[in-house]
């Protein structure tokens, strides 16, 4: 009797197997050659866990990290194999330009049919990347970090009595251009002034900080900036000294728990963002061309308050706005 039972028990476990083996084979293989421009974060987590959680694809991740270097970028593309290489998904917009650049050449001809997934594009019609949110008219389609300059100015405005807001400018940053636009845009209708300090890099935050001080800046906005992000620890610690409040637009500096934090954060959860990206694969992966399929944006964001620099900076947060936020640090 027990051994019928094994037997039985044995039976059914193969089936089950054997059912797996089957579904696992039945999976279409699919290679993406992921070009990162800066650190790995949660957006391609997002990404990788969307794609490789498909029933239908057995997905392959080659990784790329180019180090913000257009040289190393142009010989990881050269490298790539059409053959081997069913979608190319690149990291913010440098990146995105460069590849853009490079498959519209005659450099990599073999690659022109590769569709290409955008992530962490602030803009991509700004930018030259899509001729519409819609469509891009091209190969390429992906998720952008936009975040909403309206909803900014009014998060400030709930914090402080708004007559000037002070903006670290860099022009050459394209992405932050277009910010800055969006928000000199939006001066009339929330009775403002934008104050605009050039920022390129750590040898200009001493004038743009006499500049805050000379025009009586009431809070500081933190666009979406590489250069900003990548000095931010000597940014957000002059600033808080001048206990001046901030918001970022680069949400995780506000989450900063061990180092000088933004006081607010509003912006894009950016695993979310690599999901949006993912899902926007899988389309591709099914037939859609990239020219299909919409630019992605978040319906929501994320709104990350940080008490320790409010204590700080001596700044009180209404009750209304603690209510909202989707995460506190203490």
């Amino acid at each position: 009797m027990f051994r019928k039972i094994a037997f039985v028990l044995i039976a059914i476990l193969f089936c089950f197997t054997s059912l797996a083996a089957e579904q696992a084979l039945a999976k279409e293989k699919k290679t993406v050659a992921m070009i990162r421009w800066r650190y790995k974060d949660k957006s391609e987590e997002g990404f990788e866990s969307t794609v490789k959680a498909s029933p239908d694809y057995d997905v392959t991740i080659i990784d790329y990290g180019v180090e913000e270097n257009k040289e190393k970028l142009e010989n990881v593309v050269k490298s790539l194999d059409p053959k081997k290489v069913d979608l190319i998904y690149t990291q913010t917009t440098p990146c995105t330009q460069a590849v853009k650049k490079l498959l519209e050449s005659d450099a990599v001809p073999a690659l022109k049919n590769i569709p290409v997934i955008f992530n962490i594009v602030l803009d991509p019609v700004g930018a030259g990347i899509a001729a519409s949110w819609e469509s891009s008219g091209n190969n390429f389609t992906g998720a952008s970090n936009w975040v909403s300059v309206d909803a900014v100015i009014k998060t400030v405005k709930k914090v402080v009595n708004l007559k000037k807001l002070g903006m670290f400018f860099n022009p050459n940053e394209k992405p932050v251009v277009i910010q800055r636009d969006a928000a000199l845009g939006l001066q009339e209708k929330y009775g403002f002034i934008l104050v605009a300090a050039q920022f390129t890099g750590k040898q200009d935050l001493e004038s743009a900080l006499a500049t805050f001080a000379a025009e009586k800046v009431d809070a500081i906005w933190v666009p979406n900036s590489p250069n900003i992000k990548s000095n931010e620890d000597l940014v957000l610690t002059a600033l808080n000294d001048k206990k001046l409040p901030v918001i970022s637009s680069m949400v995780d500096q506000a989450r900063r728990k061990d180092k000088e934090s933004a006081l607010l954060g509003l912006g894009p959860n950016y695993y979310k963002l690599g999901e949006l990206a993912g899902k926007s694969a899988l389309e591709i992966f099914k037939g859609k061309k990239p020219s299909e399929i919409p630019t992605g944006v978040l319906q929501t964001v994320d709104l990350v308050i940080n008490l320790k620099t409010a204590t700080k900076i001596g700044k009180r947060l209404p009750v209304e706005l603690l209510k909202i936020a989707t995460e506190i640090i203490e």
